[in-house]
């Protein structure tokens, strides 16, 4: 009896244990946006669509195929593109595009729900449940208007600082933004002040749906004192209140100077190079010098050395710069030893001698790492656009081993992506000495239509945050002579590369006449954080480029406007 209750005993720790070391070894899945930060779809005119997406990711370093399946509870006016199961190898990624189409004016509240077999952790819940909400509005009554300007904010226009005698111009933008076919009809006046002046655009306007015009404000000073009191008025046939809009333009008259003027360009008090391991190439930082005179004035000066690790890889000594002209230093950081270092650089030049001489602190952080240090170059691959049939399109990625001793032997396996991205040369297992290096070779088919993203997995054995590296694939394979909407299907698309992305990415797009393009992304709850200027893109495929490093994580929403099309996309920052 009591042998028998031992026994027991010992099947029920070894299942335990089974258990435990079953969970440990599970599938790993993350969904981007998590469901408490899936944005809500706003509002939508009833008969158009809103999209939006969540990317889900087999996490697993092993073997263990990451399976899903999504119902939505009602499923009437929201839908998901794609299969209703779907099956991810390790590595691997599938982007589900939810869709809110209205049919009435109304809140429409709706669930997805995503079972799945992965482990579930304090985030992760099985199933994953994502509450959809959305606000179908009636088309407009009235037509709508947009004002944007460039070189200011909102209806803000600042000319900074202008020397009396001189004169600086900025423009702003008209645009009738309406959601159904209503012309926007109105009148800009003319300043008051006779230092600001409208150049063109000014007097009646009327613009069709999508349509828009822009105008030039000169301003020409004529004391040395701040004009913040003048403005244009726009008053339209837009709903109330926009339907007279108030355009504040200020700027400041300078006194003319017998001397140059300096400007020093992309620093912010100090420039921190951070940490730099012992060993390892340096860290690099640049700084701009600029002659930022009205007059043709000649600025003359020294950017002294600084002292190692610190070092000037271009641009420092003596300078000659004509009026408008501009140069670049490039400065590096190689730590030989453990510390914090500091130094300074100094800038003399011929400005008014009241003038101090400027000096820009450096600091940076010296770092020793024992045992074998992964780095991989680059983490992004954008394979841009091809045409089906083409030629492949290859790109490198480097794998090196930066140990600081001959025995810390860097060990790992480097995942395959899926098709139509293959790797030539450089998967599977690896094993690097210190220094040593392995080149992976990656290709993009053109065996379909698309627009594809994938990633390259390089699991390892190094000694700090880098054990396991993503590298993002992505790239468009558009099919020429297919048609879609009226148009050729390489001319109807918008995406951004890449996607999720960790600090800076592009929009990239299509434009199959020169149109005007620009581009404004907006943060879950709505408020604008990016506007690009405008600029006629020549037919083909364009881009715009956004740096949203100082930004948090999450889902932003891009809205293109080409012409008459607007276009948008949903991208994930993830840092």
């Amino acid at each position: 009896m009591l042998r028998n209750k031992y026994f027991s005993v010992l099947s029920i720790i070894g299942v335990l244990l089974f258990i435990s070391v079953s969970y440990g070894q599970g599938i790993k899945a993350t969904f981007t946006p998590s469901s408490r930060l899936f944005a809500g779809f706003g509002n939508v005119v009833v008969g158009k669509s809103k999209d939006q997406t969540i990317r889900i990711y087999n996490d697993s370093t092993s073997s263990g195929v990451l399976t899903c399946s999504i119902i939505i509870a009602q499923g009437t006016v929201f839908s998901v593109s794609g299969p209703a199961s779907f099956s991810l190898s390790p590595g691997q990624s599938d982007t589900l595009t939810v869709h809110f189409q209205p049919t009435a004016f109304s809140l429409v509240r709706d669930t997805i729900s995503i079972t799945h077999n992965a482990d579930t952790t304090a985030t992760l819940k099985n199933p994953v449940l994502y509450s959809l909400s959305g606000i179908g509005i009636l088309p407009d009554t009235f037509p709508k208007i947009s004002v944007t300007s460039a070189g200011g904010f909102g209806t803000f226009i600042s000319y900074g600082s202008v020397t009396v005698g001189k004169t600086a111009s900025r423009t702003f933008t008209i645009k009738n933004v309406s959601d159904t076919i209503r012309k926007l009809i109105g009148t800009i006046t003319t300043p008051t002040s006779s230092r600001f002046s409208i150049i063109s655009g000014g007097g009646p306007f009327a613009l069709d749906t999508g349509m828009y015009e822009t105008v030039t404000v000169n301003f020409s000073p004529d004391t040395a004192a701040q004009f913040l009191t003048d403005s244009v008025i726009i008053n339209s046939n837009a709903a109330s209140p926009n339907n007279r809009i108030k355009v504040t333009l200020f700027g400041t008259g300078l006194k003319p100077t017998n001397f140059p003027r300096i400007s020093i360009g992309g620093v912010f008090g100090t420039i921190n190079f951070r940490t730099d391991t012992i060993g390892h190439p340096p860290r690099t930082a640049s700084f701009s010098v600029t002659n930022t005179s009205d007059s043709i004035r000649t600025l003359t000066g020294n950017i002294s050395s600084p002292n190692s690790p610190f070092s000037i890889i271009s641009g420092g000594g003596n300078f000659t710069l004509d009026s408008g002209k501009l140069i670049t230093v490039q400065l590096a950081f190689a730590a030989t030893s453990i510390g914090t270092f500091n130094d300074t650089i100094t800038i003399t030049s011929n400005t008014d001698p009241v003038n101090p001489p400027i000096k820009i602190p450096l600091v940076g952080l010296g770092f020793a790492v024992t045992g074998p240090h992964i780095t991989v170059q680059p983490t992004v691959l954008n394979f841009g656009t091809n045409k089906l049939g083409a030629a492949l399109t290859t790109f490198m990625i480097k794998i090196r081993n930066n140990a600081d001793s001959l025995k810390d032997t860097l060990i790992g396996t480097v995942s395959s992506p899926n098709m139509p991205f293959t790797l030539t040369s450089g998967g599977g297992a690896f094993s690097l000495l210190s220094n040593d290096s392995q080149s992976i070779v990656v290709q993009m088919t053109t065996d379909k239509a698309g627009t594809f993203q994938d990633s390259i997995v390089i699991i390892s054995n190094s000694n700090d945050n880098a054990k396991r590296v993503v590298v993002r694939l992505s790239g468009i394979v558009t099919a020429q002579g297919a048609v879609y909407n009226g148009k050729p299907e390489s001319l109807n698309f918008i995406t951004a590369m890449p996607n999720p992305f960790t600090g800076k990415t592009a929009i990239c797009f299509s434009v199959d006449a020169p149109s005007p393009a620009s581009l404004k992304i907006y943060d879950l709850l709505g408020k604008e954080i990016f506007v690009s200027s405008e600029h006629i893109y020549p037919s083909g495929v364009g881009q715009i480029e956004w740096n949203a490093s100082g930004l948090e994580d999450g889902a932003y929403l891009c809205v293109l406007a080409i012409g008459k099309e607007t276009r948008s996309i949903k991208v994930i920052l993830r840092k």
